[in-house]
């Protein structure tokens, strides 16, 4: 989980579900949405970068780990 600097929301990776969610302080859901399987073979953490873009990594799941990274839309 991390918290989103701009906005203040809280951005989590679920691993085994693939999924990615958004929420406001108060728990509403924001976004939302499925990893692609073939990118995520098996999400573990999540940051956000100075300039907002927000990174995935994965474990390796048996290849090399990975870190994706998603441009910011605000």
């Amino acid at each position: 989980m991390v918290r989103h600097p701009s906005t203040g929301s809280l951005i989590l990776v679920s691993g085994p579900e693939r999924a990615v969610a958004e929420i406001d302080a108060s728990g509403k859901v924001l976004a939302g949405g499925r990893l692609h399987t073939k990118r995520h073979r098996q999400p573990e953490g999540i940051a956000i970068a100075p300039d907002l873009t927000l990174l995935i990594s994965d474990e390796g799941a048996g290849a090399k780990a990975t870190i994706t990274g998603y441009a910011s839309r605000r």
